[in-house]
């Protein structure tokens, strides 16, 4: 688990869904896997800053919410980092469930599971992201 390996061309992002169905959720690597992701949606540029990772939130039509961990080449990087940058960013798509399911003090256990939730989805997508 977290390799230092290069990018899967085989990898093909999967939509996830948070609890109550709130915002859908994926990791995407380059700006193929993003065109991939976006197919029924609006059409977005994969990150072109030096930030590590970033999540972009689409809002379609006020139905449903939209995130995408994007997180490019992660060669040189420790697997420990790669583990902080993952959690961060999952914090962040937890923040647009919450703010998606209008609650500003949800249940402190309802709170660490959804946030584990999207942790491992985010995980385990970012571990078959790698060959």
């Amino acid at each position: 688990r977290l390799a230092g390996c290069a990018l899967s061309k085989k990898y093909k992002p999967k939509w996830h869904k948070s609890p109550f169905d709130h915002v859908h959720y994926c990791l995407v690597r380059n700006q193929s896997q993003m065109d991939r992701a976006l197919r029924n949606l609006p059409p977005h540029s994969f990150k072109d800053n030096q930030t590590t990772a970033e999540v972009l939130t689409l809002d379609v039509l006020g139905d449903r919410k939209y995130c995408l961990l994007q997180i490019g080449d992660t060669t040189d990087w420790q697997p420990s980092f790669i583990m902080q940058v993952l959690v961060h960013e999952s914090l962040h798509i937890w923040q647009t469930v919450k703010d998606a399911m209008h609650e500003s003090n949800p249940c402190r256990e309802f709170e660490a599971y959804s946030v584990e939730l999207i942790f491992r989805d985010m995980l385990d997508d970012y571990d078959r992201s790698q060959t």
